[in-house]
């Protein structure tokens, strides 16, 4: 199977390192992850039964699955010899996996999902990945062979972008290599939240402030950008909406281009009123 790891503190001195563990979440982080994938049908049968066949007890002790259908997962010889009852199959030429017929068959691809927070998809940034493959031959031996691969993101991507490394993968007797996909996937934010290529804030104001007017809202960027709203001298319902241009995502078809940032306003009211406040309040709106 395949065994891959990432990072971007340590970079690619790092990856050859071997440099792993723990590290801060974010931006930068220095932190890798593994994990391990089965291309092939015997490895993932050997993972549930270990060592043994587990196709013994119905062909019995001499040869297993794999000498009784000879050419099964891209094995030469087609399907050739099960059992003598089908051994007319085995010569059939170009033959490729169990029904292959025509050319070299392809493994299917193997994915990786990358977490990237809203600020790396902002800003783009660049990501390292070691792969580590198995190569397998005809002759039932294999080796292993290392690769680094660069995964350049793109300001504005969104989640479910796919990068795509052809033939990175495992790669078996008579068929094509895997190829490796990564997926993109989005970190939660700590105060904003995408919607395609706009960003929605919320802020909270307070019940006078709603009520009198007069005051301004800061709204924090995804930059730290302090951005003021003015609000007039009128009364804000809750849920009140404003929006400041171009301070939401990169438009990654549109190089140069923004989304909005939305904002919507939330009015704390106070937990309890005293006998008193409850008395001016209806006097005041009575």
């Amino acid at each position: 199977g395949i065994n891959a790891e990432y990072g971007d503190k340590y970079g690619e001195e790092g990856l050859k390192g071997g440099m792993g563990g723990g590290g801060p979440e974010g931006p930068g982080a220095g932190h890798f992850s593994s994990y391990q994938f089965h291309g092939d049908p015997f490895a993932t049968f050997s993972s549930f039964f270990g060592n043994e066949d587990p196709f013994k007890d119905l062909f019995g002790d001499s040869g297993g699955l794999g000498s009784r259908m000879g050419g099964f997962g891209g094995m030469p010889g087609g399907m050739g010899g099960m059992g003598g009852g089908m051994g007319g199959m085995g010569g059939m030429p170009g033959s490729s996996g169990m029904f292959g017929f025509g050319g070299a068959q392809k493994q299917p691809p193997i994915e990786k999902t990358i977490p990237l927070s809203l600020e790396e998809l902002y800003e783009g940034c660049t990501k390292k990945m070691k792969i580590t493959r198995t190569i397998h031959q005809a002759n039932g031996s294999s080796s292993q062979e290392e690769n680094i691969l660069t995964l350049n993101i793109k300001p504005g991507w969104k989640a479910g972008t796919k990068l795509t490394f052809p033939g990175e993968g495992d790669a078996y007797p008579g068929r094509k290599a895997q190829d490796v996909v990564f997926l993109v996937a989005e970190k939660p934010h700590s105060f904003l939240k995408r919607e395609g290529n706009n960003l929605l804030y919320t802020a909270q104001i307070s019940l006078v402030e709603a009520l009198c007017g007069n005051f301004e809202i800061v709204v924090p960027s995804i930059t730290q950008e302090k951005v003021p709203i003015a609000i007039g001298d009128k009364t804000i319902k809750p849920g009140s909406k404003r929006k400041i241009k171009g301070y939401g995502m990169p438009i990654s078809k549109q190089p140069g281009q923004y989304g909005d940032m939305l904002v919507t306003i939330d009015v704390e009211f106070p937990k309890h009123l005293s006998s008193l406040q409850k008395q001016e309040v209806r006097r005041i709106f009575g």
